[in-house]
């Protein structure tokens, strides 16, 4: 009888779940697009599957009840669909569809318009903070292709392959469509769905000059054997046993120079800015030394936050430096192994208990907020101050069904990760809450969006011509209607 009684109980179960099936496929060609992970979203516990070569998936034990339909793979945009699940038997499959990332191709060509081969191609984003950077080498033909790049802004750049002992002019680093400052580049900003041809680059011939100096160790000693470069040369070097070197053939512009030393079994690492232009340089002096902890005290609403979540990055200033990652722990944070120099400190809260805001980040009495950081050994611990109780916005969108709400400040001092808000909304109502206090612009989007590139003011303006405006002050309630803005279209 238990038995049996098991059995009608497993029978009425699976009575009350249907299958979801259906297939994806590439918008632009139709073909079918294998290993999309499709997730149906519900109030609880989510499920899904991934589609196979035929771009067919299948979702089994559904109980009824309204879902979302997400589809996601790297290289694709998906649109979510609304749907609702009825008991008894099983819906019709459902078809969905995603846009290809965008893809840019061009040629790379010398002063006289000749190919050039063997060229590094970048696309790199020109927001304030790092990010995403795509490259690719030239063929023989001078051709270049970058495929499913992530939908945003970019500078493209060129690196021509050194020159080696050859003299005369050489080859510089050139960025599209033909200009060796970063500040004169034309900005490309890529959308689902297009492939964009034609973007030829054409290199510069610049002069190249001598650069000379010593590596000395935190004791003022030769560090005879260290590893010298520059990134505006191709090369190395290595400093003789009184710790001097030699770069031949670097180009002009700003930059560092970076020297790297083996003590035992520690690497010692030093930085020194130079400027090259007009003539040969000597004397340089860059001083190696050991990496030090930076350490951080996280400080939630005046007390301690060791519940905390989040996380800080270290990006450095001119090149000097290398970009370091930490999480926050229990003990607040820290990093472990930084070599001295300055840096730009980045924190992203993430959320306990309810969100929470980024109000500041202080050094001893400094707000060093948007400020460099000296990075030295001793230093005392940096204190980033996470409050609750913001600003809270409440309202619609006009014609809403589903996307991305963001607010941006603004102050374009603040235009940057965690100050800009991104979230997902369903639906045409949406509602955020513990918002850092201040004058924000606010739209609605449908599809992706970076805030990184925010800084970039040709892409900002973009957005926020047609953005509201918004005051959110602590504790206080405000409530709004907004209106989609068109994301860039490829130029």
């Amino acid at each position: 009888m238990k038995v049996a009684a098991w059995l009608l109980c497993a029978c009425a179960l699976d009575a009350q779940t249907v299958t979801v099936t259906g297939s994806v496929t590439n918008a632009i060609t139709h073909d079918p697009i294998e290993g999309v992970s499709v997730v149906l979203y519900a109030i609880g516990p989510s499920s899904g599957a991934n589609s196979d070569a035929s771009g067919r998936f299948r979702i089994p034990t559904v109980k009824a009840g309204a879902y979302r339909l997400v589809p996601s793979r790297a290289g694709f945009e998906g649109t979510a669909k609304e749907i609702r699940i009825e008991a008894g038997a099983d819906p019709p499959p459902f078809d969905l569809t995603m846009v290809p990332w965008p893809g840019l191709r061009g040629t790379v060509l010398d002063p006289e318009r000749q190919p050039v081969a063997r060229v590094r191609v970048r696309a790199i984003n020109p927001g304030n903070a790092p990010g995403v950077v795509y490259e690719v080498t030239t063929d023989a033909a001078g051709r270049y292709a970058l495929d499913r790049l992530t939908p945003g802004q970019y500078h493209l750049l060129a690196t021509p392959p050194a020159a080696g002992n050859a003299a005369g002019p050489e080859l510089a680093p050139t960025w599209f469509p033909g200009v060796t400052d970063q500040q004169d580049a034309v900005s490309l900003s890529l959308a689902p769905g297009y492939d964009l041809f034609g973007y030829d680059i054409i290199l510069h011939a610049v002069p190249v000059f001598r650069l000379s100096g010593k590596v000395v160790d935190e004791r003022g000693e030769p560090a005879a054997g260290a590893t010298v470069e520059t990134s505006m040369a191709e090369h190395k070097t290595t400093a003789r046993d009184d710790g001097t070197f030699d770069l031949a053939r670097v180009r002009p512009g700003e930059g560092a120079l970076r020297a790297d030393w083996q003590r035992g079994d520690v690497k010692l690492r030093g930085f020194a800015k130079v400027a090259v232009g007009g003539h040969d340089m000597e004397n340089l002096a860059v001083q190696v030394a050991l990496p030090v902890a930076v350490p951080g005290e996280i400080e939630l609403d005046g007390q301690p936050g060791h519940r905390c979540e989040g996380e800080a990055i270290l990006a450095p200033v001119d090149g000097q430096g290398e970009r370091a990652h930490t999480d926050f722990s229990e003990n607040g944070i820290r990093f472990e192994r930084v070599y001295p120099g300055r840096y730009r400190l980045i924190v992203l809260p993430g959320w306990i208990s309810g969100r929470h805001y980024l109000e500041s980040v202080r050094l001893g009495e400094r707000d060093i907020t948007l400020d460099e950081l000296e990075v030295v050994a001793g230093m005392i611990p940096f204190r980033v101050v996470l409050r609750t109780g913001g600003g809270r916005l409440r309202g619609t969108v006009e014609n809403g069904n589903g996307g991305l709400v963001v607010l941006v400040p603004q102050e374009e001092q603040l235009r940057f990760r965690p100050f800009i808000v991104v979230a997902f909304f369903e639906g045409g109502t949406f509602a955020l809450d513990n918002i850092r206090p201040g004058n924000y612009y606010a739209f609605a989007l449908r599809g992706s969006f970076n805030a990184d590139e925010m800084r970039n003011p040709a892409y900002a303006r973009a957005y926020l011509e047609g953005a509201a405006t918004v005051r959110l002050e602590r504790d206080s309630p405000a409530t709004m209607t907004l209106h989609y803005v068109k994301v860039p279209s490829p130029q």
